[in-house]
């Protein structure tokens, strides 16, 4: 499952998802979804 790649909880890839994280978290899984090689 993405979020235990991601070392996140569901809700909180569900608001990055949504739009609705805060920028700090949003980088900080926008590098780890980088690193994975995922393009959302």
């Amino acid at each position: 499952m993405l979020c235990d790649y991601l070392n996140a909880r569901r809700h909180e890839v569900k608001a990055y998802l949504r739009g609705q994280l805060s920028p700090s978290r949003r980088e900080e899984l926008n590098k780890e979804i980088h690193k994975l090689g995922v393009i959302l």
